[in-house]
């Protein structure tokens, strides 16, 4: 369900990078980019330097007319990665729109409480196996704006990508304080190629216990007391599961996942307090920290080599002074093979 996004703050802005909106896929508005200026011309000098520099405006207005436009890959197969905010609050990608160079998102929020988030973000792209940062124009900033979204409601967001001046095709990665979304991005006559392919698989479905393992063949042990329990299955691959232990205040997503590897799939971006090595069962396992004024977060990532499971347990709460976030991640996620260390 969709609700109209409300403003609870706005302090001015430096430049609109960010319109959002409900029950629109497409916001009506536009931003313009902060770095536009009026020019006055006082002299003939500065006319001939204005003339020059519109000249070379002129060329690259052509050059980019030329150039293919990109449109959003929409492949079943291709994973668009797992989009969400921490703890439940999802982004997933929509559409591009490669002339304006507009990305048209969803956010829903599963967290079990009402959401807050600004508009800042950012843009990398995928070089050699390695995310790189993509330079945007000098001169440019959001509006000092907080957004507030219900707790099971969603909405539409677009973002303005042409301060970053997207050219190439490839794999890119939407990147906010508290989130990411991957997409890729391929020439407009690629896509025409590829028609065959009817849309792009949703990539989060909500189901129950017994959809995990009739689909994926993967599970949880929910702890007793637990309230407000979400099952979902991820871009058709991972298990998770979202709860509340009232208590402790506490809420709880965890997801498994058949892997060749271990790999990060907490969907947690922190600079965290603090990060050590720790053991879940007989595994090696990365336990990362993060504690504000607010609130304290846990993560638990371990790979399992005999099965091929990659998991990860992740924990909110005020205080997690003296919480062991190891020992809930192996209530919380048996050993398939059972203990052996």
């Amino acid at each position: 369900m969709r609700k109209n996004i409300k403003y609870i703050m706005m302090v001015g802005c430096l430049a609109a990078l960010c319109t959002a909106c409900a029950n629109a896929s497409k916001p009506a508005e536009t931003a313009v980019p902060s770095t536009e200026a009026e020019t006055t011309v006082a002299t003939t000098e500065e006319t001939t330097t204005v003339t020059e520099t519109e000249a070379t405006v002129t060329e690259t207005e052509a050059a980019t007319e030329n150039a293919e436009i990109l449109v959003l890959k929409k492949d079943p197969d291709y994973n668009a990665g797992i989009m969400n905010m921490p703890l439940g609050m999802y982004l997933s990608v929509n559409d591009y729109d490669g002339k304006e160079q507009i990305l048209y998102c969803t956010i829903k929020n599963q967290t079990g409480a009402d959401a807050q988030f600004g508009a800042e973000y950012y843009l990398q792209k995928e070089v050699n196996g390695e995310w790189q940062d993509v330079e945007a124009v000098s001169g440019y900033g959001w509006n000092k704006m907080l957004y507030m979204l219900k707790d099971r409601e969603e909405m539409d967001m677009s973002f303005n990508l042409s301060f970053f001046d997207i050219k190439e095709p490839g794999r890119y990665k939407l990147l906010r304080s508290d989130c990411e979304a991957e997409f890729e991005l391929i020439p407009e006559s690629a896509a025409a190629e590829m028609s065959s392919v009817i849309g792009m698989a949703n990539p989060m479905v909500e189901t129950d216990a017994n959809g995990l393992m009739e689909t994926l063949g993967l599970s949880f042990n929910v702890p007793e007391g637990a309230e407000d329990v979400s099952y979902f299955i991820l871009n058709d691959k991972i298990a998770e599961v979202q709860f509340r232990i009232p208590e402790q205040e506490m809420h709880v997503t965890a997801r498994t996942m058949s892997a060749n590897e271990f790999e990060d799939i907490s969907g947690m971006y922190y600079n965290w307090t603090d990060e050590s090595d720790g053991k879940v069962f007989y595994n090696d396992a990365k336990i990362k920290h993060y504690h504000d004024d607010k609130k304290d977060i846990q993560v638990c990532l371990w790979y399992d080599v005999a099965p091929g499971l990659m998991y990860s347990v992740v924990a909110e709460q005020p205080d997690a002074d003296g919480f062991d976030i190891q020992g809930l991640a192996e209530s919380l996620c048996p050993s398939v093979q059972g203990n052996v260390g």
